[in-house]
Parts: structure tokens; C-alpha cells; sequence
């Protein structure tokens, strides 16, 4: 039974890009379906966001800690931060998320060999199974479901006014001359705990609040008091 792709990709996302670009690059038959209504909105890549500010929260506490063996005493952490360089820092974490749009683009992967499909579709079984989109019946070997997804923001009183972000917007911090000097998290999932840590990193005062006895609530329990018990250490 033939197929026409080795890997369907559905979904405008960023995760969507970088598979097919992934898949292309090692020679396999690609075809990336993206929503009609594709635009900046759903390339923004929030995920890249937060992975670039998590490696300078590593790099911060670096610093810090080749300091303290240099010369054996402790030292003000927001001394040595790179949180004091937070200007140049933004302006390379934009560059890192720009570059990495661009990278995962239609335009690009185009280039490549993928087929990218400005439709809409459905899976079908009959008269074959398939992905369906416009007139078309997509055949494959594998099929990737990467869909838009966003946060959930809870239903809390005064929330609305209170300004806040979520975390798909944390990018907006980077066109900022400072970081925020305190953050409150709501939410112990990995994404928030990720936040949390790279934030205290950067000499910013964070509080997570979670709706359980514990971050992780679905991981193993040992592990996310061990985890929990690290992050308290680094207050």
C-alpha cells in the first residue's frame, strides 16, 4: 500500500515547523499543514522565549559560582548577575526567538522540499484512511499532531486588573530595560517551575503558588519534593 509522505505534520505551531523541518533534513517526504489563517500570532515561539532565558539564568548563576571559587567567600549574587546586563540580554533573547521563526517558516521549509498546505482538514477513513484537506486525501506513514494551544487563565477575583501576563507573553519583558524586581507564578507545572527558576537566576524575587501540596503533582513524588526542595534553597 503506497503512501504519498512519510510524515504528515498538522498544526501551524513552532513544535509543527521544527518537526517537518527535522524530518526534511533527513530525507524524508514532508507535508506540513497549516491553518489558512496562519500569521505572526501562531509563529510567535514563546517556547524559545523561555528556553533562551532559562540558559541565562544558567549562565548568571555561573558567574556567581566561579566567584565564590575564585575567591572562597560568598559575594551579592545580584552583584555578579547577568540581570545587570539585562538590556543587551533582552535584546538577544528576541534575536534568538527571530532567528528561530525564521528557521521554521513556510517560506524556508519550502525550500527544504517540504509541502506546506494552507488548509483546513480532517481525518477521514474511507475510502481510505487519510488526512483530508480541501480535495486532497494526504497518505502517510506518520502523522504529527502539533496544534495552537495557549494558558488557561484561572477564574479569580481582581485577576483582570491586576495586569498580569501570561506566559506566552513573557517575551514582552525582553524589550524592557529591567526585569520585574518580584513575580508571583501561579501555577507548579514544568513550564511555571522553569520560569520560576530561571527568574531567581536573574536576581528576581519569585512566588509560585500551586493548587496542590506540592509542584509537579503528576510527576513522581520524590523527585518533585527534591526539585521543590532546590528551588526554596535558591531564595
Amino acid at each position: 500500500m503506497s503512501v504519498e509522505y512519510d510524515l504528515v505534520v498538522i498544526g501551524g505551531t513552532p513544535a509543527g515547523g521544527y518537526a517537518a523541518r527535522m524530518a526534511a533534513e533527513l530525507k524524508a517526504r514532508v507535508a506540513w499543514v497549516v491553518p489558512e489563517t496562519w500569521g505572526e500570532a501562531e509563529a510567535e515561539s514563546s517556547g524559545i522565549t523561555h528556553y533562551a532565558l532559562a540558559h541565562l539564568g544558567q549562565m548568571s548563576q555561573q558567574v556567581h559560582q566561579s566567584q565564590f571559587f575564585l575567591s572562597g567567600q560568598a559575594t551579592n549574587p545580584g552583584a555578579l548577575s547577568l540581570a545587570g546586563q539585562w538590556p543587551i540580554m533582552g535584546q538577544w533573547i528576541q534575536r534568538v526567538a527571530a532567528n528561530w521563526e525564521e528557521q521554521t517558516s513556510p517560506t524556508v521549509l519550502s525550500a527544504l522540499g517540504v509541502e506546506v498546505i494552507f488548509s483546513a482538514g480532517q481525518f477521514c477513513r474511507r475510502p481510505r484512511f487519510a488526512f483530508a484537506v480541501s480535495d486532497r486525501l494526504l497518505r502517510a506513514r506518520s502523522y504529527l499532531l502539533a496544534l495552537e494551544s495557549g494558558p488557561v487563565v484561572p477564574e479569580i477575583g481582581g485577576l483582570g486588573s491586576t495586569g498580569f501576563v501570561s506566559v506566552a507573553q513573557v517575551r514582552g519583558w525582553c524589550a524592557n530595560q529591567t526585569l520585574p524586581k518580584s513575580v508571583v507564578i501561579l501555577g507548579g507545572d514544568p513550564t511555571g517551575i522553569a520560569l520560576a527558576q530561571a527568574l531567581v537566576r536573574l536576581n528576581t524575587q519569585v512566588t509560585l503558588v500551586v493548587e496542590s501540596d506540592r509542584i509537579l503533582p503528576y510527576e513522581d513524588a520524590e523527585l518533585a519534593f527534591l526539585l521543590q526542595a532546590q528551588l526554596e534553597a535558591n531564595r
